[in-house]
């Protein structure tokens, strides 16, 4: 009797879950600690804070307006382990005034980093490893009125990838800020719906212009299909890039920034040695 042979999915599944247990080699389970899920850090206190749990809000106080015109950077750091990440992040900080980065890094010496470069911070927490905190960051010369984060367990390792968002002030509307790091080592598309369902849910009720950005992992068809059709329902567009240089694996892009309520200006990928991913840079105009 003739075997089936696995099909694409199997194998991409294999990959990845194979890379994830790489990734759990990186680390001694016994140092890491799995935060609750509406556990965030943020540049005005040094200890955890409570955000609420996407489409729900936590509000700030003493809000400062971004410009109508802004540069912005999103950007998978990979951890800050390759070389020359501190060099690219200094020169991002010379261009952006808002950066997303997703596998960021907070410890004392990126706190001291971006307090010397001037700006604020969130951080919504995954994991950390002894005195390092991870998760999907955002940084910012403004601050934000409110913000909320979720959480999403992979199903097959240890570590949740997370999601932050935060509604600015600029001009006389408000700007809603989303950075996601997507779940990926799944079989199918059901767990990043999942993920997805939240935070779709906060941009349909979201009055303003969206900005939803990060490192999505549309490894697949079906996964980019699942991401451009949720958010293109809800008036969101993708940058468009004349040389586009994302990352891709199985030839999809897993980078992505999508738009709305905003005039796109420029875009441009930036290829580098300091990560796994290439950053997006991409500068917005605000609607009148």
């Amino acid at each position: 009797m003739l075997k089936k042979r696995p099909g694409l999915a199997t194998y991409i599944f294999g990959i990845f879950l194979l890379a994830g247990i790489g990734c759990l080699s990186l680390y001694k389970l016994a140092d890491i600690t799995i935060f609750p899920e509406t556990t965030a850090f943020y540049s005005g206190k040094g200890t955890a804070i409570e955000l609420a749990t996407c489409p729900a809000f936590t509000e700030f106080s003493h809000p400062k307006p971004l410009l109508d015109v802004f540069t912005l950077l999103s950007w998978n750091v990979y951890k800050f382990q390759s070389q020359g990440w501190a060099q690219e992040i200094q020169h991002a900080a010379q261009q952006n005034q808002l950066i997303l980065l997703q596998e960021a890094v907070i410890k004392p010496s990126t706190r001291a980093m971006w307090k010397d470069y001037q700006y604020g911070w969130l951080i919504a927490a995954a994991f950390s490893d002894k005195e390092a905190v991870m998760g999907a960051q955002l940084l910012y010369q403004g601050a934000p009125l409110k913000a909320c984060v979720t959480k999403y367990q992979e199903p097959w390792i240890v570590f949740p990838k997370t999601a932050l968002a935060a509604v600015f002030p600029i001009a006389d509307k408000a700007l809603l800020v989303v950075n996601i790091h997507g779940v990926n080592f799944t079989y199918d598309d059901e767990d990043l719906q999942r993920q997805l369902d939240p935070l779709l849910l906060m941009v349909q009720q979201h009055q303003g212009p969206v900005i939803f950005a990060g490192d999505m992992n549309t490894w697949s068809q079906s996964r980019s299909e699942l991401l451009d059709k949720g958010l293109s329902q809800l008036g969101l567009k993708t940058v468009s890039l004349a040389d586009d240089q994302r990352s891709q694996f199985w030839g999809y892009p897993l980078d992505h920034v999508y738009y709305r309520g905003l005039k796109l200006e420029q875009a441009t990928v930036k290829p580098t040695q300091a990560s796994d991913h290439h950053p997006i840079q991409a500068r917005f105009k605000l609607l009148d």
